[in-house]
Protein backbone atom coordinates (compact mmCIF):
# COMPACT_ATOMS: atom_id res chain seq x y z
CA UNK A 1 0.00 0.00 0.00
CA UNK A 2 1.29 3.40 -0.64
CA UNK A 3 3.20 5.41 2.19
CA UNK A 4 2.57 9.22 2.67
CA UNK A 5 6.69 10.50 3.43
CA UNK A 6 7.53 13.92 5.30
CA UNK A 7 11.00 14.44 4.68
CA UNK A 8 11.86 16.37 7.68
CA UNK A 9 15.62 17.65 5.95
CA UNK A 10 17.85 16.73 3.71
CA UNK A 11 21.42 17.53 2.28
CA UNK A 12 23.54 16.08 -0.80
CA UNK A 13 21.62 13.01 -0.67
CA UNK A 14 21.00 11.97 2.80
CA UNK A 15 18.15 12.97 5.22
CA UNK A 16 16.07 12.13 7.57
CA UNK A 17 12.09 11.71 7.54
CA UNK A 18 8.88 10.33 9.00
CA UNK A 19 6.50 8.17 7.04
CA UNK A 20 2.98 6.72 7.42
CA UNK A 21 2.07 3.95 5.47
CA UNK A 22 -1.30 2.98 5.09
CA UNK A 23 -1.07 -0.06 6.61
CA UNK A 24 0.15 1.90 9.56
CA UNK A 25 3.55 3.29 10.94
CA UNK A 26 6.20 2.65 8.11
CA UNK A 27 9.07 1.47 9.27
CA UNK A 28 12.65 3.04 8.71
CA UNK A 29 16.01 1.12 7.72
CA UNK A 30 18.04 -0.52 10.16
CA UNK A 31 20.72 0.15 8.21
CA UNK A 32 20.46 3.62 8.38
CA UNK A 33 19.91 3.76 12.00
CA UNK A 34 22.96 2.47 11.98
CA UNK A 35 25.10 4.89 10.01
CA UNK A 36 24.29 7.24 12.58
CA UNK A 37 26.24 5.38 15.41
CA UNK A 38 30.06 6.95 15.83
CA UNK A 39 32.56 7.21 18.49
CA UNK A 40 35.50 9.66 18.84
CA UNK A 41 39.02 8.36 18.86
CA UNK A 42 42.44 9.25 19.74
CA UNK A 43 44.47 7.76 16.75
CA UNK A 44 46.01 11.31 15.83
CA UNK A 45 47.41 12.20 19.63
CA UNK A 46 48.95 8.68 19.60
CA UNK A 47 46.66 7.55 22.54
CA UNK A 48 44.48 4.53 20.16
CA UNK A 49 46.50 1.99 18.46
CA UNK A 50 45.22 1.55 14.54
CA UNK A 51 44.90 -2.30 15.24
CA UNK A 52 42.81 -1.78 18.71
CA UNK A 53 40.70 1.07 17.19
CA UNK A 54 39.91 -1.54 13.85
CA UNK A 55 39.03 -4.26 16.68
CA UNK A 56 36.90 -2.02 18.37
CA UNK A 57 34.83 -0.94 15.29
CA UNK A 58 34.45 -4.46 14.86
CA UNK A 59 33.18 -5.42 18.24
CA UNK A 60 31.14 -2.48 18.69
CA UNK A 61 29.25 -2.43 15.05
CA UNK A 62 29.74 1.45 14.93
CA UNK A 63 29.68 2.89 11.30
CA UNK A 64 32.07 6.25 11.85
CA UNK A 65 34.68 7.67 14.32
CA UNK A 66 36.46 11.11 15.03
CA UNK A 67 39.60 12.23 15.24
CA UNK A 68 42.13 15.20 15.18
CA UNK A 69 43.27 16.40 12.08
CA UNK A 70 47.31 16.17 11.25
CA UNK A 71 49.74 16.77 8.80
CA UNK A 72 51.58 13.56 9.19
CA UNK A 73 50.80 11.61 5.81
CA UNK A 74 51.39 8.15 7.88
CA UNK A 75 48.37 8.43 10.26
CA UNK A 76 45.71 9.94 7.55
CA UNK A 77 47.31 7.18 5.33
CA UNK A 78 45.98 5.06 8.42
CA UNK A 79 42.65 6.33 8.54
CA UNK A 80 42.18 5.10 5.06
CA UNK A 81 43.04 1.84 6.47
CA UNK A 82 40.71 1.96 9.03
CA UNK A 83 38.34 2.36 6.56
CA UNK A 84 39.14 -0.08 4.02
CA UNK A 85 39.71 -2.47 6.51
CA UNK A 86 36.23 -1.79 8.46
CA UNK A 87 34.21 0.20 6.27
CA UNK A 88 34.06 2.91 9.10
CA UNK A 89 33.42 6.20 7.67
CA UNK A 90 35.96 9.39 9.21
CA UNK A 91 35.28 12.45 10.73
CA UNK A 92 38.76 14.86 10.98
CA UNK A 93 39.36 17.88 12.48
CA UNK A 94 40.52 20.79 10.81
CA UNK A 95 44.21 22.21 11.53
CA UNK A 96 43.93 25.09 13.45
CA UNK A 97 43.89 28.10 10.64
CA UNK A 98 45.54 26.51 7.85
CA UNK A 99 43.22 25.48 5.30
CA UNK A 100 46.14 24.35 3.03
CA UNK A 101 47.04 21.55 5.31
CA UNK A 102 43.04 20.55 5.99
CA UNK A 103 42.37 20.73 2.42
CA UNK A 104 45.20 17.78 1.99
CA UNK A 105 44.14 15.77 4.70
CA UNK A 106 40.48 15.71 3.43
CA UNK A 107 41.45 15.18 0.14
CA UNK A 108 43.26 12.44 1.28
CA UNK A 109 40.74 10.86 3.17
CA UNK A 110 38.18 11.79 0.54
CA UNK A 111 40.32 9.72 -2.49
CA UNK A 112 39.76 6.79 -0.15
CA UNK A 113 36.31 6.81 0.42
CA UNK A 114 36.52 7.69 3.87
CA UNK A 115 35.48 11.05 4.58
CA UNK A 116 32.32 11.43 6.25
CA UNK A 117 31.73 15.40 6.59
CA UNK A 118 33.79 18.34 6.51
CA UNK A 119 33.58 19.75 10.32
CA UNK A 120 34.62 23.10 11.51
CA UNK A 121 36.73 23.92 14.78
CA UNK A 122 36.70 22.37 18.24
CA UNK A 123 35.07 23.89 20.83
CA UNK A 124 37.04 27.47 20.68
CA UNK A 125 35.93 28.39 23.84
CA UNK A 126 37.87 25.36 25.57
CA UNK A 127 41.02 24.97 22.85
CA UNK A 128 43.05 27.34 21.13
CA UNK A 129 42.26 28.28 17.69
CA UNK A 130 43.52 31.18 15.26
CA UNK A 131 43.16 32.44 12.32
CA UNK A 132 45.65 34.68 9.85
CA UNK A 133 47.37 35.33 13.18
CA UNK A 134 44.68 36.48 15.43
CA UNK A 135 43.07 34.07 18.31
CA UNK A 136 39.82 32.82 18.49
CA UNK A 137 38.88 32.72 22.35
CA UNK A 138 36.48 33.01 25.20
CA UNK A 139 38.49 34.32 27.57
CA UNK A 140 35.83 34.57 30.06
CA UNK A 141 33.39 36.10 27.44
CA UNK A 142 35.24 38.98 26.84
CA UNK A 143 37.22 37.30 23.73
CA UNK A 144 36.50 37.04 19.96
CA UNK A 145 35.32 34.72 18.08
CA UNK A 146 36.04 36.51 14.80
CA UNK A 147 38.47 34.74 13.53
CA UNK A 148 36.43 31.51 13.94
CA UNK A 149 33.73 33.10 11.75
CA UNK A 150 36.56 34.14 9.52
CA UNK A 151 37.82 30.74 9.00
CA UNK A 152 34.56 28.90 8.76
CA UNK A 153 33.17 31.10 6.07
CA UNK A 154 36.75 30.51 3.91
CA UNK A 155 36.61 26.57 5.24
CA UNK A 156 32.76 26.52 3.49
CA UNK A 157 34.04 28.26 0.48
CA UNK A 158 37.28 25.95 0.15
CA UNK A 159 35.49 22.78 0.32
CA UNK A 160 32.74 24.05 -2.19
CA UNK A 161 35.03 25.00 -4.88
CA UNK A 162 36.83 22.00 -4.21
CA UNK A 163 35.80 19.15 -7.10
CA UNK A 164 37.70 16.66 -4.90
CA UNK A 165 36.06 17.29 -2.39
CA UNK A 166 32.03 17.06 -3.90
CA UNK A 167 29.23 16.26 -2.26
CA UNK A 168 30.87 16.48 1.47
CA UNK A 169 28.86 18.23 3.62
CA UNK A 170 30.04 20.82 5.51
CA UNK A 171 29.28 20.69 9.81
CA UNK A 172 29.68 23.89 11.97
CA UNK A 173 31.92 24.80 14.72
CA UNK A 174 31.04 23.42 17.84
CA UNK A 175 29.98 25.63 20.89
CA UNK A 176 29.27 28.31 19.41
CA UNK A 177 26.74 28.70 21.75
CA UNK A 178 29.72 30.27 23.85
CA UNK A 179 30.06 33.72 20.86
CA UNK A 180 31.67 36.52 23.31
CA UNK A 181 30.76 38.89 20.16
CA UNK A 182 28.09 38.27 17.61
CA UNK A 183 30.08 36.75 15.02
CA UNK A 184 26.85 34.75 13.70
CA UNK A 185 28.19 31.50 13.65
CA UNK A 186 25.00 30.61 15.61
CA UNK A 187 23.28 30.69 11.78
CA UNK A 188 24.15 28.22 8.94
CA UNK A 189 23.71 31.09 7.05
CA UNK A 190 23.75 34.61 8.30
CA UNK A 191 20.17 36.16 7.62
CA UNK A 192 19.39 39.65 6.75
CA UNK A 193 19.19 42.12 9.25
CA UNK A 194 21.37 40.16 11.82
CA UNK A 195 23.83 42.84 13.00
CA UNK A 196 26.44 40.62 13.37
CA UNK A 197 29.99 41.11 12.64
CA UNK A 198 30.13 39.13 9.77
CA UNK A 199 27.92 39.60 6.75
CA UNK A 200 24.94 38.84 6.06
CA UNK A 201 24.03 36.34 3.89
CA UNK A 202 27.38 34.61 5.00
CA UNK A 203 27.27 31.26 4.64
CA UNK A 204 29.13 28.99 7.29
CA UNK A 205 27.86 25.18 6.88
CA UNK A 206 25.10 23.10 6.25
CA UNK A 207 24.69 20.83 9.54
CA UNK A 208 24.35 22.13 12.48
CA UNK A 209 27.05 20.35 14.99
CA UNK A 210 26.58 20.53 18.29
CA UNK A 211 28.07 19.03 22.15
CA UNK A 212 24.99 18.09 23.87
CA UNK A 213 26.70 15.78 26.48
CA UNK A 214 23.82 14.06 28.27
CA UNK A 215 25.94 14.70 31.17
CA UNK A 216 25.41 18.15 32.93
CA UNK A 217 27.33 20.37 34.47
CA UNK A 218 27.96 21.08 38.25
CA UNK A 219 25.79 19.35 41.08
CA UNK A 220 23.47 17.76 37.45
CA UNK A 221 26.53 16.24 36.78
CA UNK A 222 26.25 13.78 39.08
CA UNK A 223 22.39 13.16 39.24
CA UNK A 224 20.50 10.86 36.70
CA UNK A 225 16.59 12.38 36.04
CA UNK A 226 14.09 10.66 33.88
CA UNK A 227 13.85 11.34 30.34
CA UNK A 228 17.34 12.43 30.18
CA UNK A 229 18.26 11.39 26.83
CA UNK A 230 15.49 12.58 25.66
CA UNK A 231 15.75 16.31 26.74
CA UNK A 232 19.77 16.26 25.64
CA UNK A 233 18.49 15.44 22.32
CA UNK A 234 16.05 17.51 22.39
CA UNK A 235 16.82 21.48 20.66
CA UNK A 236 13.54 23.20 23.52
CA UNK A 237 14.92 24.13 26.77
CA UNK A 238 13.23 20.93 29.00
CA UNK A 239 14.15 18.85 32.47
CA UNK A 240 16.93 20.26 35.11
CA UNK A 241 20.09 18.69 33.26
CA UNK A 242 22.71 21.19 32.42
CA UNK A 243 24.19 19.38 30.14
CA UNK A 244 20.99 20.32 27.54
CA UNK A 245 22.79 23.80 27.38
CA UNK A 246 24.97 22.73 24.86
CA UNK A 247 21.74 22.47 22.59
CA UNK A 248 19.85 25.03 23.88
CA UNK A 249 21.27 28.43 23.23
CA UNK A 250 23.42 26.85 20.26
CA UNK A 251 21.77 26.80 16.92
CA UNK A 252 18.40 26.75 18.59
CA UNK A 253 16.67 29.03 21.05
CA UNK A 254 13.65 28.21 23.14
CA UNK A 255 11.53 29.69 26.34
CA UNK A 256 12.47 30.50 29.49
CA UNK A 257 16.13 30.37 30.81
CA UNK A 258 18.58 33.26 31.64
CA UNK A 259 19.48 33.60 28.10
CA UNK A 260 15.46 33.90 26.20
CA UNK A 261 15.58 32.59 22.65
CA UNK A 262 19.66 33.14 22.02
CA UNK A 263 22.69 31.86 22.31
CA UNK A 264 23.94 30.60 25.88
CA UNK A 265 26.53 32.77 26.48
CA UNK A 266 25.55 36.12 25.32
CA UNK A 267 22.18 35.76 24.09
CA UNK A 268 22.64 36.57 20.81
CA UNK A 269 19.56 36.22 18.96
CA UNK A 270 18.81 32.66 17.04
CA UNK A 271 16.09 32.18 14.36
CA UNK A 272 16.04 28.37 14.50
CA UNK A 273 13.38 27.15 17.05
CA UNK A 274 12.32 24.05 15.76
CA UNK A 275 13.84 20.55 16.38
CA UNK A 276 13.66 19.52 12.32
CA UNK A 277 13.95 22.79 10.73
CA UNK A 278 17.70 22.59 10.40
CA UNK A 279 19.92 19.16 9.46
CA UNK A 280 21.63 18.56 12.93
CA UNK A 281 24.88 16.34 14.19
CA UNK A 282 26.29 15.32 17.63
CA UNK A 283 29.53 15.17 17.41
CA UNK A 284 30.51 14.51 21.15
CA UNK A 285 28.06 13.42 24.09
CA UNK A 286 28.76 11.25 26.87
CA UNK A 287 29.39 10.63 30.37
CA UNK A 288 32.47 10.21 32.91
CA UNK A 289 31.81 7.75 35.51
CA UNK A 290 34.97 8.46 37.19
CA UNK A 291 33.76 11.97 37.75
CA UNK A 292 30.92 10.47 38.68
CA UNK A 293 29.97 7.49 41.08
CA UNK A 294 27.12 7.56 41.89
CA UNK A 295 26.79 6.67 38.37
CA UNK A 296 27.42 2.91 37.90
CA UNK A 297 28.82 1.50 34.66
CA UNK A 298 25.95 -0.71 34.06
CA UNK A 299 23.78 3.07 34.05
CA UNK A 300 25.92 4.72 31.95
CA UNK A 301 25.45 1.96 29.15
CA UNK A 302 22.19 1.86 29.72
CA UNK A 303 21.95 5.87 29.34
CA UNK A 304 24.16 5.62 26.17
CA UNK A 305 22.74 3.44 23.93
CA UNK A 306 19.36 4.78 24.94
CA UNK A 307 21.30 8.26 23.47
CA UNK A 308 21.89 6.70 20.30
CA UNK A 309 18.45 5.34 19.71
CA UNK A 310 17.00 8.91 20.82
CA UNK A 311 19.14 10.64 19.17
CA UNK A 312 18.17 8.90 15.49
CA UNK A 313 14.33 9.59 16.62
CA UNK A 314 14.66 13.17 17.11
CA UNK A 315 16.09 13.70 13.52
CA UNK A 316 20.44 14.03 14.02
CA UNK A 317 21.45 11.93 11.50
CA UNK A 318 25.17 10.89 13.50
CA UNK A 319 25.95 11.19 16.80
CA UNK A 320 29.53 10.32 18.20
CA UNK A 321 29.58 9.39 21.95
CA UNK A 322 33.06 10.53 23.50
CA UNK A 323 34.85 8.18 23.55
CA UNK A 324 36.08 4.90 22.49
CA UNK A 325 38.94 4.63 24.82
CA UNK A 326 39.53 5.18 28.18
CA UNK A 327 42.93 5.70 28.70
CA UNK A 328 45.10 7.69 31.40
CA UNK A 329 45.06 11.39 30.31
CA UNK A 330 41.99 12.53 32.12
CA UNK A 331 39.58 10.92 29.67
CA UNK A 332 39.42 7.61 32.18
CA UNK A 333 35.69 6.63 32.50
CA UNK A 334 34.22 8.12 29.61
CA UNK A 335 34.55 4.60 27.38
CA UNK A 336 33.15 2.01 25.32
CA UNK A 337 36.63 0.12 25.85
CA UNK A 338 39.44 -0.03 28.24
CA UNK A 339 42.82 0.50 27.23
CA UNK A 340 43.52 -3.01 27.14
CA UNK A 341 40.56 -3.35 24.83
CA UNK A 342 37.85 -5.38 27.18
CA UNK A 343 34.80 -3.76 26.80
CA UNK A 344 33.34 -1.84 29.29
CA UNK A 345 29.23 -2.70 30.10
CA UNK A 346 28.81 0.57 27.62
CA UNK A 347 30.99 -1.11 25.08
CA UNK A 348 29.11 -4.59 25.46
CA UNK A 349 25.78 -2.97 25.81
CA UNK A 350 26.14 -1.25 22.11
CA UNK A 351 27.67 -4.51 20.80
CA UNK A 352 24.37 -6.39 22.06
CA UNK A 353 22.46 -3.11 19.75
CA UNK A 354 24.15 -3.29 16.61
CA UNK A 355 24.48 -6.90 17.27
CA UNK A 356 20.57 -7.32 17.12
CA UNK A 357 19.82 -4.67 14.72
CA UNK A 358 22.80 -6.34 12.26
CA UNK A 359 22.41 -5.19 8.55
CA UNK A 360 23.91 -3.93 5.81
CA UNK A 361 21.68 -3.52 2.96
CA UNK A 362 19.44 -0.10 2.19
CA UNK A 363 18.52 -1.26 -1.71
CA UNK A 364 14.91 -2.30 -0.25
CA UNK A 365 11.69 -0.49 0.59
CA UNK A 366 10.50 -0.49 4.44
CA UNK A 367 7.16 -2.42 4.77
CA UNK A 368 4.29 -0.50 7.64
CA UNK A 369 3.26 -2.06 10.57
CA UNK A 370 -0.11 -0.90 12.60
CA UNK A 371 1.54 -1.74 16.00
CA UNK A 372 0.21 0.56 18.92
CA UNK A 373 0.55 0.25 22.74
CA UNK A 374 -1.24 -0.05 26.11
CA UNK A 375 0.52 1.14 28.99
CA UNK A 376 3.15 3.03 27.73
CA UNK A 377 4.67 5.49 30.15
CA UNK A 378 5.82 8.85 29.78
CA UNK A 379 9.49 7.71 29.83
CA UNK A 380 8.57 5.35 27.28
CA UNK A 381 9.80 5.61 23.40
CA UNK A 382 9.77 3.92 20.18
CA UNK A 383 11.06 3.54 16.77
CA UNK A 384 10.29 0.73 14.29
CA UNK A 385 13.31 -0.98 11.67
CA UNK A 386 13.08 -3.25 9.19
CA UNK A 387 15.86 -5.14 7.92
CA UNK A 388 16.43 -5.86 4.71
CA UNK A 389 15.54 -9.66 5.03
CA UNK A 390 11.62 -8.16 5.84
CA UNK A 391 12.36 -8.64 9.70
CA UNK A 392 10.79 -5.95 11.83
CA UNK A 393 12.94 -4.76 14.84
CA UNK A 394 10.67 -2.56 17.28
CA UNK A 395 13.32 -1.08 19.74
CA UNK A 396 11.47 -0.14 22.82
CA UNK A 397 13.69 1.96 25.62
CA UNK A 398 12.54 3.01 28.73
CA UNK A 399 14.17 6.35 30.40
CA UNK A 400 13.11 5.98 34.26
CA UNK A 401 16.75 6.50 35.27
CA UNK A 402 15.88 8.45 38.00
CA UNK A 403 12.88 7.08 38.97
CA UNK A 404 13.47 3.20 38.01
CA UNK A 405 9.64 3.02 37.76
CA UNK A 406 8.79 -0.49 36.39
CA UNK A 407 6.35 -0.24 33.85
CA UNK A 408 4.74 -3.40 32.05
CA UNK A 409 3.44 -2.13 28.53
CA UNK A 410 1.41 -4.46 25.96
CA UNK A 411 2.77 -4.23 22.62
CA UNK A 412 0.08 -4.50 20.00
CA UNK A 413 1.72 -6.27 16.40
CA UNK A 414 -1.27 -5.58 14.43
CA UNK A 415 -1.32 -8.96 13.31
CA UNK A 416 0.16 -12.77 14.20
CA UNK A 417 4.08 -13.11 13.84
CA UNK A 418 6.64 -15.23 15.56
CA UNK A 419 8.52 -12.70 18.03
CA UNK A 420 11.63 -12.71 19.13
CA UNK A 421 12.39 -10.47 22.28
CA UNK A 422 15.84 -9.15 22.94
CA UNK A 423 17.45 -6.65 25.73
CA UNK A 424 20.52 -5.46 25.15
CA UNK A 425 21.58 -5.23 29.03
CA UNK A 426 21.54 -9.46 29.02
CA UNK A 427 23.25 -10.09 25.45
CA UNK A 428 22.57 -10.22 21.24
CA UNK A 429 20.83 -13.11 21.84
CA UNK A 430 16.82 -13.25 22.46
CA UNK A 431 15.70 -13.52 26.26
CA UNK A 432 12.28 -15.03 24.61
CA UNK A 433 11.07 -16.80 21.39
CA UNK A 434 7.36 -16.98 21.04
CA UNK A 435 4.83 -18.83 18.47
CA UNK A 436 2.77 -16.68 16.48
CA UNK A 437 1.30 -14.30 18.69
CA UNK A 438 -0.72 -10.71 18.29
CA UNK A 439 1.02 -9.35 21.14
CA UNK A 440 3.70 -9.00 24.24
CA UNK A 441 4.37 -7.85 27.08
CA UNK A 442 7.60 -5.95 28.25
CA UNK A 443 8.82 -4.70 31.81
CA UNK A 444 10.05 -0.87 30.43
CA UNK A 445 12.20 0.81 32.98
CA UNK A 446 15.47 2.71 32.10
CA UNK A 447 16.99 0.39 28.86
CA UNK A 448 16.25 -0.84 25.24
CA UNK A 449 14.44 -3.75 24.09
CA UNK A 450 14.14 -5.09 20.94
CA UNK A 451 10.76 -6.99 19.64
CA UNK A 452 11.95 -8.48 16.68
CA UNK A 453 8.86 -10.01 14.33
Amino acid sequence: MAAVTITLFSFGGWGFALAWAASGTQAIKASDSLDSLGAVTHIIQGIDSVTGVQAGIRYLGIRNIRDDGTTNRRLIDALCDIHLATGVMVDELPLSGNLTDTRKQWERLAACGALVAAEGPNEPNNFSFSYNGSQCSFNGGKGTFLPCAQFQRALYSMVRNDPKLAGIPIWGMSSVGAEPDNTGLQWLKIPDGSRALMRDGTQYADVANAHNYVQGNGSSGHTLEDNQAFWAESVDRGGTCAGCFAVYGEYWGGAGGSTGQGTWAKGYPINVLGQHQIPKVTTETGWNITNTPSVSADMQGRLLTDVYLQAYKQGWSKTFIYLMFNNSTGDNGYGMLNASGRPTLLGQYIHNLTSILADNSSAFTPGGVNYSFSGMPSTGYAILMQKSDGKYDLAIWGEAFASKTLSTITVNLGGTYPVKVYDITRGPTPVRELGRVASVQLVLTDHAMIVEF
